[in-house]
């Protein structure tokens, strides 16, 4: 189900993650109104001007725990990123691997306050304004565009689950994401060391085939649906 390519050896983890249909969720006994609620925002220009130069800036606003911002480089390759930025606290490099293809990804997050997004929401703010100095540097470093015209995309709702799968040897994660149009997306990932995940892949495979679930048709990513999906950046969208 996944291929390997050659891995830089500054990535030290990779996500596992698969677009499964929505019945799925029955096969994995999860239930629909349970799970950790969260609310997820995209910014990007109403062009996608980010997206394109492989830029991502997300902010989450998570029940009961911590909101937090990132902006993430995908592609990366992680020798070319100044020194700086990899020695920064809170700057990670990780392999996401869909089926098919895999692509190695530096995020640089920082944690907020608990309710600080939809504080910032509630008040008509511009999000940029949660993000850190050394993020909006990342941003103008790669991504050199104009605060005041970055657009919000969403909020998607987001409800994750853990399942605790003794096959597997570690967490299974299940994230069902609800689009402002009404669109839904059911992702499965696992986390595990890079040289684990050849094994790992296996054995997540060979569990979604014991409970007959096979990989939906399209496997966009759940970054691509939020900025492409129609309905997503609402006519109330925030701007600086």
């Amino acid at each position: 189900m996944w291929e390997w390519g050659p891995v830089d050896g500054l990535a030290e983890r990779v996500e596992l993650k698969v677009i499964v249909p929505e019945d799925a969720g029955r096969s994995l006994g999860i239930d629909p109104n349970a799970g950790q609620v969260r609310k997820v925002y995209f910014l990007d220009t109403s062009r996608r001007t980010l997206g394109l130069q492989g830029v991502i800036v997300r902010v989450r606003s998570v029940d009961r725990r911590a909101d937090d911002a990132v902006v993430k480089l995908r592609p990366m390759v992680p020798r070319s990123v100044p020194r700086w930025l990899r020695h920064s606290d809170g700057f990670a490099v990780e392999i996401d691997a869909l089926p098919g293809r895999n692509v190695c990804s530096g995020a640089l997050k920082i944690r907020l306050g608990r309710h600080e997004v939809a504080r910032a929401v509630e008040a008509g703010q511009p999000l940029t304004g949660l993000l850190s100095g050394r993020q909006r540097r990342l941003l103008a470093l790669y991504a050199p565009v104009r605060e005041r015209d970055l657009q919000t995309f969403g909020p998607i709702e987001v409800r994750r689950h853990k399942l605790a799968i003794p096959r597997l040897d570690r967490p299974l994660t299940v994230e069902h994401w609800t689009y402002p149009d009404g669109t839904t997306l059911l992702e499965v990932s696992a986390r595990c060391r890079v040289r684990d995940a050849r094994l790992v892949a296996r054995r997540l495979s060979a569990e979604l085939r014991a409970r007959d679930i096979t990989p939906a048709s399209s496997q966009r990513t759940k970054t691509e649906m939020a900025l492409t999906t129609r309905g997503t950046a609402p006519a109330s969208a925030y701007r600086d």
